[in-house]
């Protein structure tokens, strides 16, 4: 179970996201949010290629991860998927 201490707001997520692109990274960015659902950003070379939020892919996704308020995130840069 998460503890609140262990949740970041969405704006330190987006701004490490950016950081991530900055240095041309990649690899994929877990989010667990404090609802319990699930969220992935998907870089490679420092490009967005894919977001996953609660089984939408793409914008619907993008849409979706708005209403994330914090959440845990966990970078893994030996993860690098392919999205069909």
């Amino acid at each position: 179970m998460l503890k609140p201490a262990d949740l970041i707001p969405l704006a330190r997520i987006v701004a490490q996201i950016r950081i991530l692109c900055n240095a041309r990274s990649s690899g994929i960015m877990f989010l667990v949010s404090e609802e319990n659902r699930m969220a992935q950003v998907h870089l490679s070379a420092g490009e967005v290629v894919g977001v996953i939020c609660r089984s939408k892919r793409g914008l619907a996704a993008i849409k979706l991860m708005r209403d994330i308020r914090s959440a845990h995130m966990r970078f893994d840069n030996t993860n690098i998927a392919t999205l069909d």
